[in-house]
């Protein structure tokens, strides 16, 4: 009976990431990748190859349709009305190709903004004096505490792969993007500078290190690492910033 019982288990399993695997499939050709695409992006890779970046998901929802979402913060939920929750895959495609292909290495993103009322979903952050362009994956929630307060992590298209990118703080430690601010905020918090280096502007909410931040990174995007160039820290008013 538990040899059955067993049998019937791995049976449900094997049907079950059938069926997830028939849904997001590893090849895309490009005209059902455009159908089922909930937002397309065109990103110059590091060679200067330009391609078409695809985020297609099974599951999206709005995050105001979620019962708990509306019990918590009622008349709040109002606002991430334009949100959607799900897994969005990743797919690219070489522009004028025939194929989109998934990309394994990344795992699904969560949320994605196609109004553009919210910093959620992905955003091409253009290429200056050479750069390549990067892709910038929001999240931001109402339960972060800001409407205008974000996290991301970035990414760049290298030998035909989106590949994250890691940074490198000044004492030589090097950290995934994600674990490397608090909170970053401002319409123009995330750029390359015109010699091509790259602005970020954030919020560290925990101690010891509380405060307003500014910093510059050089993007060896050869070995995908932005290296910390200097950082400097808001004082007591707005235009008092001073190197850390």
């Amino acid at each position: 009976m538990i040899r059955k019982t067993s049998l019937m288990v791995m049976l449900i399993l094997v049907i079950m990431t059938s069926g997830v695997f028939a849904m997001i499939p590893e090849t895309m050709d490009i005209q059902t990748a455009e159908r089922r695409s909930m937002e397309t992006l065109l990103i110059n890779s590091t060679n200067g190859t330009r391609y078409e970046l695809f985020l297609i998901s099974d599951n999206a929802h709005y995050v105001s349709d979620d019962p708990l979402y509306k019990k918590v913060y009622g008349r709040d939920a109002l606002k991430d009305d334009y949100v959607q929750e799900g897994d969005f895959y990743v797919y690219i495609a070489r522009l004028g190709g025939e194929t989109a292909f998934l990309q394994k290495n990344i795992g699904p993103f969560s949320t994605l903004d196609t109004a553009g009322r919210s910093k959620n979903g992905c955003y091409v952050i253009p290429g200056q004096n050479g750069m390549p362009d990067i892709l910038e994956r929001a999240t931001s929630r109402i339960m972060c505490g800001s409407d205008t307060s974000y996290a991301a992590q970035f990414y760049v298209i290298k030998d035909n792969r989106l590949q994250g990118i890691q940074f490198m703080r000044q004492d030589r430690r090097i950290e995934s993007s994600s674990r490397l601010w608090g909170w970053i905020y401002g319409d123009d918090a995330v750029k390359y500078l015109d010699d091509g280096t790259f602005y970020i502007q954030w919020y560290e909410n925990v101690w010891p290190r509380v405060g307003s931040y500014k910093a510059v990174y050089m993007f060896d995007y050869q070995n995908l690492i932005m290296i910390e160039a200097y950082t400097y820290k808001k004082g007591l008013h707005d235009d008092d910033y001073h190197r850390i």
